[in-house]
């Protein structure tokens, strides 16, 4: 498993959340189901760790 930063936004405020993944659509596919409906989009996915 490695660790991903995750940076989302809304268009008035932006969020970093980490979290851990085996790999970088993992991360992407989690983070799309934390936010969904929401009005967050994701910016950037980093991987800090493997």
């Amino acid at each position: 498993m490695a660790t991903f930063r995750v940076q989302l936004a809304n268009g008035e405020k932006s969020l970093k959340t980490d979290l851990k993944a085996p790999n970088e659509d993992s991360a992407r596919n989690t983070a799309e189901r934390w936010f969904d409906g929401a009005r967050w989009r994701i910016i950037e996915i980093r991987q800090l760790t493997d």
